[in-house]
């Protein structure tokens, strides 16, 4: 999976926002991104107001360590949210 085709050198925030399906548990997921360690850390997690959605910025410096950690999603995995964007910012 190539989420991520520009290998950013510096560390960079990326915005990743997230459908909710059924089954979806807001807390569980931000526990996830909450824990994060290493070349990833969440930023900032909420819902996306007048959507089902939920937005959470991080903070990255690896391309490869965000796409193992979205392919690691536990609500991703089970089927509870879909991945709906990708936004990298380079501010």
């Amino acid at each position: 999976m190539n989420i991520c085709p520009i290998q950013y050198k510096e560390p960079h925030l990326v915005i990743l926002i997230f459908k909710q399906l059924n089954g979806f548990n807001l807390k569980s997921h931000e526990e996830y991104y909450k824990g994060l360690k290493g070349s990833v850390e969440m930023m900032q997690y909420g819902e996306v107001m007048n959507d089902n959605a939920v937005c959470t910025i991080l903070r990255s410096s690896e391309a490869d360590a965000l796409e193992k950690i979205i392919e690691n999603d536990p609500s991703i995995q089970s089927g509870t949210c879909d991945l709906q964007q990708i936004i990298p910012l380079t501010i």
